[in-house]
């Protein structure tokens, strides 16, 4: 069983900016979500999901691209990626957690994306980690 250190999540369900949401995560303790792992990746898009019949677009993690390096907010360090098949120029990330499908790189549910996401956008989400 792969596991990961989160011992709590809050997810805001407002929409919000990827700064205003990592002010808000700050103000409880906390940061945007850092992902390390599949299984993390998968637990983050499922309980942004609401677990069946809710479809709400994004999530903001907090992954950042600056001065051309990624970085996490929380500072860990980057083990793990899944970019979407395009990145944009935006310089914030989000899991998308609704079933978006093209042509060119099918079924976009779950991976991260940047192209239209500049951390002035307002997404659907935020989730906060707090680590142990």
């Amino acid at each position: 069983m792969d596991t990961f250190t989160i011992a709590e999540q809050e997810i805001i369900y407002t929409n919000i900016t990827f700064n205003n949401g990592e002010t808000r995560c700050q103000q409880d303790g906390a940061h945007l979500a850092s992902v390390h792992s599949d299984f993390e990746n998968e637990f983050i898009t499922d309980s942004a999901y609401g677990g069946g019949g809710q479809w709400n677009g994004s999530v903001w993690i907090g992954l950042t691209f600056q001065n051309g390096n990624w970085q996490w907010t929380d500072g860990t360090p980057i083990d793990y990626t899944h970019f979407g098949c395009f990145n944009g120029t935006g310089n914030c990330y989000a899991v998308l957690t609704a079933h978006y499908k093209d042509g060119v790189c099918g079924d976009w549910f779950s991976f991260w994306d940047n192209l239209v996401f500049n951390c002035d956008v307002d997404v659907t989400q935020a989730i906060c980690k707090y680590t142990p």
